[in-house]
């Protein structure tokens, strides 16, 4: 089954910032490792779960980012 979720929300720091913040990071969550790159001018979250037989299915998601106003605003799909 494949769906789509979408979440805003807004920073006070410019989008350079919060990339600059993000990019390169694995983050760990439950024991799954996941890499946070930038790619067309977006960022996106790929799991690394490559020696784990039990997953299936893993989301990869995408984080659309830009200025307004002085804050940053911020689409995770």
């Amino acid at each position: 089954m494949f769906f789509t979720r979408t979440r805003t929300y807004h920073f006070p720091v410019s989008a350079e910032d919060l990339k600059n913040r993000l990019i390169g990071r694995h983050v760990k969550i439950h024991d799954l490792d996941f890499e946070i790159m930038d790619r067309d001018e977006k960022i996106i979250i790929v799991p690394h779960a490559e020696q784990i037989s039990d997953i299936k299915t893993l989301p990869i998601t995408t984080v659309g980012m830009s200025d307004a106003g002085g804050k940053t605003k911020v689409v995770v799909t």
